[in-house]
Order: structure tokens, then C-alpha cells, then sequence
């Protein structure tokens, strides 16, 4: 998955029904998720997503994890199980213990986008 936001923002009207439908329905704020080289930042209006930006990585501490600048944190291509439904945060967790989902707030928000769901991704050849 070459383009994360892109993805992330042609998904958008999914992403909202999820949010209306769960716990953190009418949410606002943002969702600040880093990758290793690079992070991804939704803001969210009501329950609306607002804006999906791609983030340079953060000057202060040299990565995502070490600096504290975002919500939730997946090395490698760990994320893509979480977008694709394959496995929950809590499974993400126990699985690559490098990854941090911060708050209970963010695991709920993160779960809500991105519940899981049976799951194959066929690759493109």
C-alpha cells in the first residue's frame, strides 16, 4: 500500500459510518498515526472526517515512536492488518509489541475505523 492517505481518503464515507455507528460516535479531534518514515494525521468535525494529511516525519526525537508526536504508532507494515480488518489492536499489540496504540481513547477510535472482519487481500500481479 504505496499511498496510506490517499487510500485512507478515497475510504472516507466508510470511515464515518463506522464512527456513527460505534461508541465514538459525533467524535472530534485528531487521529495522529506513525508509521516509521512517514505518519498520517485525520481530523475528525462530528463525527466527520475533516481532513487526512500525510505527515514528514518528526524532527524532535528522529521517528514517531521516540518523539511522542502521535496517537498510535505501527513499524513496518503492521498497519495494514489493522485497514484491512485482518486483526484487532489488541491482537496488533500482543503480536508486534514495538506497536503502541496510546490511549484507550485512540484504541477506540482506531477500532471503530478499523474493526475486524474476515479478511484476503489478493495481490496485484
Amino acid at each position: 500500500m504505496p499511498d496510506i492517505d490517499g487510500f485512507l481518503r478515497q475510504v472516507t464515507p466508510v470511515l464515518e459510518r463506522r464512527v456513527a455507528d460505534s461508541a465514538v460516535a459525533g467524535y472530534g479531534g485528531t487521529l495522529t498515526i506513525g508509521f516509521v518514515d512517514y505518519g498520517v494525521e485525520l481530523l475528525f468535525d462530528n463525527g466527520r472526517v475533516a481532513k487526512v494529511e500525510r505527515l514528514a516525519r518528526p524532527r524532535k526525537g528522529g521517528n514517531w515512536l521516540s518523539s511522542g508526536t502521535c496517537d498510535a504508532f505501527f513499524p513496518g507494515l503492521v498497519f495494514l492488518q489493522l485497514l484491512f480488518g485482518f486483526r484487532a489492536t489488541d491482537e496488533l499489540e500482543y503480536a508486534f509489541p514495538d506497536s503502541d496504540m496510546g490511549s484507550s481513547e485512540t484504541r477506540g477510535l482506531l477500532n471503530a475505523l478499523f474493526p475486524k472482519q474476515p479478511s484476503h487481500i489478493w495481490g496485484v500481479w
